[in-house]
């Protein structure tokens, strides 16, 4: 995997860091008590960080843009510095079409985020959230299978 491109990772004595990389910066209008998907999204995606982080899990980044995809939620497993979890959070008013929630193209994107990760030393599972009309969630361990 060619990572010419990525910025150098930083290494501190006691624990490696995350790549640096710029955040997501957008402003978005809501009218008139309606939400917008990007609004939806962003509340879908703090709930579920509350839940990982009741679950013991720490929060890294939020909606953080690597050289190949954005990652929705990134954790650190307590105590465990070189072990991450990716979580893709998927708000849904239904159960239709969930099967398609990630295309094959955000999947791939994902897999390469997942190799780079790895390749730097750390540990990476990933899950696939779908956040419910009524904040029921339904978590996905194999999202790559």
């Amino acid at each position: 995997m060619d990572l010419k491109n990525t910025k150098a990772m930083e290494v501190s004595s006691t624990e490696k860091q995350l790549p640096r990389t710029e955040p997501l910066h957008t402003i978005v209008k809501v009218s008139a008590g309606l939400k917008s998907s990007y609004q939806s999204g962003l509340e879908a995606e703090t709930f579920v960080a509350l839940y990982y982080q009741k679950k013991g899990f720490r929060l890294l980044r939020q909606r953080w843009q690597t050289p190949f995809a954005e990652v929705d939620l990134i954790f650190e497993r307590s105590h465990q510095p070189n072990k991450l979890l990716l979580v893709e959070v998927k708000k849904r008013k239904s159960e239709a079409f969930r099967h398609v929630a990630l295309s094959a193209s955000q999947r791939l994107r994902l897999i390469r985020v997942v190799i780079w990760l790895s390749e730097l030393g750390y540990q990476v599972e990933s899950h696939l959230v779908f956040v419910g009309k009524s904040n029921e969630i339904e978590i996905h361990t194999e999202i790559f299978g």
